[in-house]
């Protein structure tokens, strides 16, 4: 009976043994989520989650290859393309997004963040969204034809990185003003020339400038061209007569015109009671299809030598 007893003393010491020689590993376990994110132009950060899904303490090291990313421990300010760090339970990675340094027309990107430690190795891949977004500006914004110019040109440029889509909106019922090109799209840091043209056998005669907007539309914004044309009722040409050193009558001669399809009536004087000054008529009608030569006549007779003016 005593023999049983030792025997069993002995067989319960040996099990005990050989647990405590036999017990469970100390060792790191690399874990991260997520495995794959997309940044953008709107969403230019993200967190990734570095935990030890083991025991003892995580030694790891993040990189990242292309310039437009870099990464810091949350609440570090310091950013670069490679950290280290160490952790018994868990980390925050953050991902940040350049987009100062993103290619020019390239829309699809993506990177990887590779992640070794002594607990195992794992990748993100990082992917970008480019969201496109054209800006309008048109130069300049305001045109004056005065009562000479026909055309003028206006630029609708791209300020933006997506294409722009523009048009120029005429007024309706206005039929004297066109603009050449009436829309278009633009490359991202480029421009397209307008020509605003107007016709002024479509003026009615005014003393009142005409004016209007020229809307321009866009998918990246909107503006608007401020017109301004003047439409006198005829012209005279020449606007100056020398008659010179004169002996005897002389004659020169003014064209008046319009460009009205209606007739315009004129009435014609002289001023300043230069008697010495004949005209032609006192009054005509001109129209677009018909001008008249006004005869201007000087006659020195009966004047005191010297120089001598008036106006028509």
């Amino acid at each position: 009976m005593k023999s049983f007893v030792r025997h069993s003393v002995v067989l319960t010491l040996c099990t005990l043994i050989v647990l405590g020689m036999t017990g469970c590993p100390t060792r790191s376990v690399l874990g991260v989520q997520p495995r794959s994110l997309t940044l953008s132009d709107t969403k230019t950060d993200a967190t990734v989650i570095i935990s030890n899904d083991g025991s003892g303490t995580l030694k790891w090291t993040a990189q990242v290859s292309v310039p437009w990313l870099v990464l810091a421990l949350e609440g570090d300010e310091e950013r670069s393309q490679s950290i280290t760090a160490s952790t018994k339970e868990t980390d925050l990675l953050v991902l940040y997004l350049n987009k100062e340094l993103l290619p020019d027309q390239t829309d699809q990107l993506s990177a990887t963040v590779s992640i070794d430690s002594n607990g195992g190795a794992h990748e993100v891949t990082v992917a970008i969204q480019r969201i496109r977004t054209p800006r309008l500006l048109v130069e300049p914004v305001s045109l004056d034809f005065g009562d000479t110019e026909d055309e003028l040109l206006v630029e609708i440029l791209n300020q933006g990185d997506g294409v722009l889509e523009w048009e120029i909106n005429i007024p309706e019922g206005v039929d004297w003003i066109s603009a050449d090109p009436e829309g278009g799209s633009v490359l991202y840091n480029a421009a397209s020339a307008v020509t605003i043209r107007i016709n002024r056998a479509r003026l009615v005669p005014s003393l009142t400038p005409y004016t209007l907007a020229l809307d321009v539309l866009s998918n990246g914004g909107e503006d608007a061209i401020a017109v301004t044309a003047l439409a006198t009722a005829f012209s005279a040409t020449p606007s100056i007569i020398d008659f010179g050193m004169l002996a005897q009558q002389g004659t020169g001669l003014a064209t008046l015109e319009t460009l009205s399809a209606e007739a315009v009536p004129l009435a014609i004087s002289v001023s300043d009671g230069a008697a010495w000054l004949a005209l032609s008529s006192e009054l005509v009608n001109v129209t677009r299809a018909s001008s008249y030569d006004l005869r201007i006549t000087a006659d020195p007779v009966g004047l005191v030598p010297g120089d001598y003016t008036a106006t028509v």
